[in-house]
């Protein structure tokens, strides 16, 4: 099968719960690798989140997210790395905002749920893909004082063709003051 990919967008709503299947375009296959977006306002003072995540499945999937307060007096920012959901947002004082796992996967299907209730119904932008030899999300800790030797991945029951790195500086699944974030 050659890789296929679609594309779509959800609503979070603000109660918590399984949302609607997505049934994505991929003629049949059953997602093995969703990716997923925001960039939204919430809270107070129009803080902003920058999230991006990814799932192979309902035990396989991360996210990233970093807030920015967006008041006029306050410079609050927050940033998280969690391998427990797909997305996640906050507000620029680190207090959880909503959070987005996935709940089950199907044949040409995935079921997102909120675990956490959004203060506000959420778009979610999210890319589905089939027909990859294989696909794995994790996540793997850097030396904390920067690029200065190399890290290995292994484990793996395939050789990647290509490679997502997502992440942040601070302990996983842990709020921590400050902006950084990272894609690559």
């Amino acid at each position: 099968m050659a890789i296929v990919v679609d594309a779509g967008t959800l609503a979070t709503g603000t109660g918590t719960g399984n949302l609607a299947a997505q049934t994505p375009s991929l003629g049949g296959a059953t997602p093995q690798l969703v990716l997923f977006a925001l960039g939204n306002n919430v809270g107070i003072g129009n803080d902003k989140n920058l999230a991006f995540g990814a799932a192979t499945g309902v035990a396989e999937r991360a996210c990233v997210v970093s807030s920015f307060g967006g008041g006029i007096t306050t410079t609050a920012t927050c940033h998280n790395l969690r391998t427990d959901a797909v997305l996640a947002t906050y507000r620029g004082d680190e207090t959880l905002d909503g959070v987005l796992d996935i709940s089950a996967v199907g044949a040409n299907s995935f079921t997102p749920a909120v675990d956490d209730a959004f203060g506000a119904s959420e778009t979610v932008g999210w890319l589905a893909f089939a027909g990859l030899d294989g696909v794995s999300v994790g996540t793997l800790l850097l030396d904390a004082d920067g690029p200065t030797g190399t890290d290995s991945v292994t484990g793996l029951s395939f050789q990647p063709d290509g490679v997502i790195l997502f992440g942040y500086q601070a302990t996983v699944g842990t709020a921590a003051a400050g902006g950084e974030w990272s894609f690559g």
